[in-house]
């Protein structure tokens, strides 16, 4: 990619020269800021972009392939806004009612990878999403959900180009706040706080674009620990949106870290009144166990495996949650494995190892965590889960330095993790002691 000297650099040319990428550059651009959403099970928000010219309005009483469109987007975004999974069935009626008016309407073909993408069907996504680049080759929305599928799968040399070419197209709020997530996974949080404070200021055309990044600031925040300031955007969020499903999961996290665990029942509660949610089941379980609730608990995580029974596109999540709780541990390894052959991201990464280590199978476990390491994604679990895989492996030094850094990163990353490491670090470095003597 060519550029002028006088051309501001993107947010990425200091990861990109670290990890030896082609330099990224942001093309520096006056552009409209359009509407691009797409539901973060993955990464940031995208919505079909106004790209195509066949979207034009029609007053004929017969609706046009653009107002079938117009309808699949509202679905999605009542998706976004509410949780409730069937509507994705309603959107994708949609999209196709168009494209059987105009088989080769762009913005059709785009909500059909945007409903991939939103049930994990990555490959499906990429697909529709380089079938409407074949017919728009400028087509932002379309990198921003090849970007998303790369995260997802793992392939971040990939998502960095993705998202490259989709900034290079607009900066915007979807642009700023995918690159933000992507650096944030990759190591540079400081950056990616930076690209999301952008995001927030470019605005979105609803209120649910931007709380959806204040969000993701917010997480940020509470990621590092910083409870301060993860609150003050999460309550902004709330303010714009206050039944948010992901807010409402964000604002129960926070309060939970703050000990007040009543206000945070209370939001993991709200979170689940539209549909269930494994973010939100889990984390009501757990902080019942920390309130010596064991009935309450089980019945939640029943709740919780009852809605993988029904729905098994999420074996990374189930994997992760027997072996945190050790339940049915080579159930856990094999929906791990299962993950792992359709992706080598970060988090499948770091669950497969945890699962691994909690089938005794240390040393491939320790394997696996340092290809998730690497990354240097500033997530403290991940940290938690190689400081006792080392531990289990007798690797005491390694075991005290993730362990130190899973608590330096974030002293409140878990209600019931964190005080397992505090007790395998004082463990491990009494041990040391001993062995100097």
């Amino acid at each position: 990619m060519s550029t002028s000297s006088s051309e501001p650099r993107s947010p990425f040319d200091s990861l990109a020269m670290r990890a030896g990428r082609v330099l990224l550059l942001l093309v520096a651009a006056s552009t409209s800021f359009g509407l691009y959403s797409l539901q973060k099970q993955p990464a940031v928000p995208v919505t079909p972009s106004a790209a195509s010219a066949t979207t034009s309005s029609n007053d004929s009483k017969e609706p046009t392939a653009a107002d079938f469109v117009r309808r699949g987007d509202d679905l999605m975004q009542l998706q976004r806004e509410s949780n409730v999974s069937r509507l994705y069935d309603l959107a994708e009626k949609e999209y196709r009612a168009a494209l059987s008016l105009d088989p080769k309407h762009v913005e059709a073909i785009l909500g059909l990878a945007w409903v991939s993408s939103s049930r994990h069907q990555f490959a499906k996504a990429c697909d529709y999403a380089r079938e409407a680049l074949a017919i728009h080759p400028k087509l932002q929305g379309a990198y921003s959900l090849l970007a998303d599928a790369a995260v997802e799968l793992g392939d971040y040399e990939a998502a960095f180009q993705h998202c490259q070419t989709a900034l290079d197209l607009g900066p915007n709020l979807t642009t700023y706040s995918r690159a933000a997530h992507l650096l944030w996974l990759t190591g540079d949080p400081h950056e990616a706080q930076v690209l999301m404070h952008k995001a927030i200021k470019a605005g979105g055309t609803r209120p649910e674009h931007t709380a959806w990044c204040r969000v993701e600031l917010a997480q940020m925040h509470l990621h590092a620990g910083d409870l301060g300031q993860a609150e003050q955007q999460a309550i902004l969020a709330f303010n714009a949106v206050p039944r948010h499903p992901r807010m409402l999961i964000t604002m129960g996290r926070i309060k939970a870290a703050q000990q007040d665990f009543k206000a945070a029942e209370e939001f993991f509660t709200s979170a689940l009144k539209s549909e269930p949610s494994h973010d939100a089941l889990v984390a009501l379980g757990e902080l019942q166990l920390v309130q010596n609730k064991p009935e309450e608990a089980e019945k939640t995580f029943q709740r919780l495996i009852q809605m993988h029974t029904l729905d098994l596109s999420h074996p990374a999540q189930l994997a992760r949650f027997y072996a945190d709780h050790d339940r049915q541990l080579p159930d856990a390894l094999a929906a791990a494995e299962a993950a792992h052959r359709e992706s080598n991201s970060i988090y499948v990464l770091d669950t497969l190892a945890w699962c691994l280590h909690k089938n005794g199978r240390h040393e491939k476990a320790r394997r696996i965590i340092e290809a998730a390491l690497k990354w240097k994604t500033p997530d403290a679990t991940i940290h938690y889960h190689a400081g006792m895989i080392y531990a289990q492996l007798g690797e005491k030094d390694a075991a005290r330095h993730h362990l130190k850094q899973a608590l330096q990163i974030n002293p409140h990353f878990c209600p019931f993790a964190a005080p397992i490491a505090r007790k395998e670090l004082a463990r491990e470095q009494i041990a040391t002691a001993e062995d100097l003597q």
